[in-house]
């Protein structure tokens, strides 16, 4: 083996600095990584779930008062914003929201003719399939007829009322199922 002279074993130093250099910087790099995605990580937890949900005055609101209020025992980490509005302007406060894109996570509607401007707008999901697969049997003749429009379901009954609760889909792992 042939001996090495000065410059080279210079050379050798200098590569063998940059390579441990190299590697210390990415070693330091991906600490770094790690610790803010630890950092994210317990932030996100920390942080509270908070969902908005809209209803006309009345004994609805009375109802879901009192549902929030039993959910925030079970996960007191979930936060409800819940706005009661006016009988006579709540159909304009949803139409306007929608038209707007700024829906809230959940909110009430009734009767027929705001189920065909909500489908015609696109705020609400053909949810027929797997109504028909788990609940048909469980309903009554005409039960639906209120949230169905042009042969898709979009809504479901409230303690038999004629007012219908939309979600937020993308609060659920529910596409799959449509």
């Amino acid at each position: 083996m042939k001996k090495l002279n000065w410059a080279d074993r210079i050379l050798l130093v200098v590569f063998i600095s940059i390579f441990l250099l190299l590697v210390v910087l990415i070693n330091i790099t991906n600490n770094r990584i790690e610790k803010k995605l630890e950092e994210a990580i317990v932030q996100s937890q920390e942080q509270e779930e908070i969902f908005e949900i809209w209803t006309i005055e009345g004994s609805l609101a009375d109802v879901i008062g009192e549902v929030i209020l039993l959910y925030k025992q079970m996960y007191p980490d979930v936060t409800f914003k819940f706005k009661v509005f006016n009988r006579d302007i709540y159909n304009d406060m949803v139409f306007k929201a929608s038209r707007t894109n700024s829906l809230p996570d959940m909110f009430f509607s009734w009767g027929d003719r705001p189920l065909e401007e909500l489908v015609e707008l696109g705020v609400i999901a053909d949810i027929t399939k797997p109504v028909i697969e788990e609940l048909s049997n469980q309903l009554y003749e005409d039960t639906l007829d209120k949230y169905t429009f042009e042969d898709k379901i979009y809504g479901l009954p409230v303690f038999g009322w004629n007012n219908v609760l939309y979600c937020n889909m993308e609060l659920f792992d529910f596409q799959e199922t449509i």
